[in-house]
């Protein structure tokens, strides 16, 4: 493949890229890979006023309550002063880990690609800060 690359090296020194139509300009990726071809008018549309697809805004949520929920366990773990707050934050953390891996779970399913999925969470970690 180096000899690829050495091509294409050589055709950008003599300047064959130059004059290419939409040079400089964004390139717009308008058709989503994953739906069928009678549902891309759909997906424009939608994206186009601000709306995704339900699985991307499952995700964006689950990851912005996942960030919370560590910054809540770094909160628990440096605190050391009262103990029956420190048990139960603990309590109501290990419960909400505990939903929100059903959540995950379920996210999962619905993810269309394995590298979109999320990792269960690990209770005892994410107490620990360990994850």
């Amino acid at each position: 493949m180096r000899w690829v690359e050495e091509i294409i090296q050589a055709a950008i020194e003599k300047g064959e890229f130059e004059n290419l139509r939409g040079k400089g300009k964004r390139i717009e990726w308008d058709e989503n890979p994953f739906a069928p071809p009678d549902w891309q008018l759909a997906f424009h549309l939608l994206r186009s006023n601000g709306f995704t697809l339900p699985w991307i805004e499952t995700r964006r949520e689950l990851l912005m309550e996942i960030a919370e929920l560590r910054r809540r366990a770094a909160c628990l773990r440096e605190t050391s002063s009262d103990d029956h707050w420190r048990e139960r934050e603990r309590a109501q953390l290990e419960r909400q880990i505990g939903e929100l891996n059903h959540r995950i779970r379920r996210y999962n399913i619905s993810a269309p690609l394995a590298h979109f999925q999320l990792p269960i969470l690990d209770c005892e970690a994410e107490l620990e800060g360990n994850q």
